[in-house]
């Protein structure tokens, strides 16, 4: 559980169950289960007055006294201590570059093992090892460690010689009393506030989040905001109009790129073009642009202090990314643009936009779909891990063996699940055909393909391949039904829409009041999923 101090805001949040070898910092159930705390706090004239927080007598009255003090009164029987959190980010820079620079002595050693100890390997010390004073591999990572050994401890001692931030780690004795303070508002009687929630698993930590005070979250969280609509709004048509306007250019006979080959009725490159590539242009997209960038900015809000959090954010943008710009970005196009005023004087012209949209965009929907079902899903199974192709990559001399065990570690290294992303791409599939099942069926059978395909490689994953590093408590579920939920809405939505249109002469004929035709009732149509005539 965790506590956030602040002495203008007091929120309260409950965070997921954790395991208790998960909350504990050495899995030992029997220790205390732990609540951690973000202050921000500002002197005050008055502490005077509130002597009972001087704990050692010094007439000097600290944060982790007044928290102490705090969680003591409330909790006497069960609070046993508060544990600072310290600045640590240059260590952990430092400790990087240690890692790295210990990489490369073992690389150089392994050299020089393999040359049967006659040469020592060498290297340029500028522009990636080609240019600059050459020197001699060993000597220079050797000294290169050994320096960063000494800022390292040097780095530490001043993390602990410097203030603390306003985050705090609290004990308690018995489970009971750690959710009670973890979904309680607690203010200090100096004005001190304390923001609450469950202490996330030592392996999940966020610390940055920790590191900063409420006001920078805060700032960071309305800085951050613009650039995240500005990502999800990208329009994803760009991918299928630039693939259309080169065809439209190259198969135009009075332009000078004409092709005449590429344009032929019966030739498979041009058919490859225009129903693989925008597909295949969206896959990279989302698989290499989106997850990073989708990262970023989450890290960037300092908003969560768990990485479960982080991860359940990413899977929510990545939501809203494939309902607003994936679906109804591909979907409409630019006529969305082109009769938005239209639609705004008269609203039941809407059901009419989205009855002619939804079919003349449906191929290529039914391409990605087939291309997700039929290619990527298998080539997952037959590649579930990097370690795979390396092995290959091997076995062709593409490439040679591992120099060190590090190399030997680091190709079969367990890599975690990107959660936020994974889910993100399995419900825009459900969405896309939800939507085009009454409209095209067709896309149907390789919806299915894909989620059979889906099952079989997760499943094998998850056991065999991949390693969890971090516990959510299965709070990820419910982000996932609520998102099933929106998209089972979509789906009546849609199909009720192109009813209406399909069935609008026989509608109004049956109506001569014109009943059928507000867009009300067009929503009463979308949630019954009823034929207009016989609705009317």
């Amino acid at each position: 559980m965790s506590v956030w101090l602040s002495h203008k805001v007091c929120e309260t949040q409950q965070a997921s169950d954790v395991q208790a070898s998960k909350t504990w910092s050495d899995g030992d159930p029997s220790r205390t289960p732990s609540i951690m705390g973000v202050a921000s706090h500002a002197p005050s004239n008055h502490l005077g007055r509130y002597a009972m927080y001087d704990l050692d007598g010094d007439g000097h009255v600290t944060m982790d006294e007044i928290v102490t003090a705090t969680f003591k009164n409330l909790f006497p029987d069960s609070f046993q201590s508060v544990l600072e959190v310290r600045n640590h980010k240059e260590v952990d820079l430092l400790l990087m570059q240690w890692d790295i620079a210990y990489m490369q002595l073992e690389k150089a050693e392994t050299t020089f093992e393999a040359a049967g100890l006659l040469e020592r390997p060498e290297h340029n010390l500028r522009c990636c090892g080609c240019t600059g004073d050459r020197v001699d591999s060993i000597d220079f990572w050797s000294m290169r460690v050994r320096d960063l050994e000494q800022r390292i401890t040097i780095a530490r001692q001043a993390a602990l010689d410097n203030p603390p931030t306003t985050s705090y780690f609290v004990f308690f004795s018995n489970q009971k009393d750690a959710a009670i303070a973890a979904q309680t508002n607690l203010h200090a009687e100096d004005g001190h506030s304390f923001r609450v929630m469950e202490a996330p698993g030592p392996e999940e930590v966020n610390w940055s989040v920790l590191w900063r005070t409420w006001l920078e979250r805060d700032v960071r969280e309305v800085v951050v905001l613009p650039l995240i609509v500005l990502i999800i709004l990208v329009p994803i048509g760009l991918f299928t109009g630039v693939v259309a306007n080169v065809t439209v250019a190259v198969c135009n006979k009075g332009s000078r790129y004409y092709w005449a080959w590429y344009c032929g009725q019966k030739n498979v490159a041009r058919s490859l073009f225009t129903a693989v590539l925008p597909p295949l242009l969206l896959m990279l997209w989302q698989s290499l642009v989106m997850p990073n960038v989708l990262y970023r900015f989450a890290w960037i809000e300092s908003k969560w202090p768990s990485l479960s959090q982080m991860d359940r954010r990413i899977c929510e943008l990545f939501f809203f990314w494939s309902v607003f710009n994936v679906f109804l970005g591909a979907m409409f196009g630019g006529a969305i643009f082109s009769q938005l005023a239209q639609s705004l004087k008269d609203p039941a012209s809407i059901a009419s936009l989205v009855g002619t949209a939804l079919p003349s965009s449906s191929n290529f929907f039914i391409n990605y779909v087939i291309t997700q079902g039929v290619a990527m899903i298998p080539f997952r199974i037959m590649f579930p891990h990097i370690g795979v192709l390396v092995a290959l990559f091997r076995i062709l001399h593409i490439c040679g063996p591992p120099k060190s065990d590090r190399d030997k570690v680091a190709a079969l290294w367990p890599h975690s699940i990107r959660y936020g992303r994974e889910i993100g791409v399995m419900m825009l599939i459900y969405i896309i055909a939800l939507a085009y099942a009454a409209t095209s069926p067709i896309i149907l059978p390789f919806a299915l393909i894909y989620f059979m395909f889906s099952w079989i490689f997760w499943r094998y994953n998850i056991l065999y391949v991949s390693e969890r590093c971090f516990e959510s408590g299965g709070r990820v579920w419910d982000q996932v039904f609520k998102q099933v939920c929106c998209c089972m809405f979509i789906f009546e939505f849609f199909t009720g829409v192109l009813c209406y249109h399909s069935l609008q002469p026989e509608c109004h004929r049956h109506d001569p009041f014109g009943i059928c035709h507000p867009v009300v009732r067009q929503m009463v149509l979308c949630l019954s999923i009823r034929p207009c005539s016989l609705a009317c």
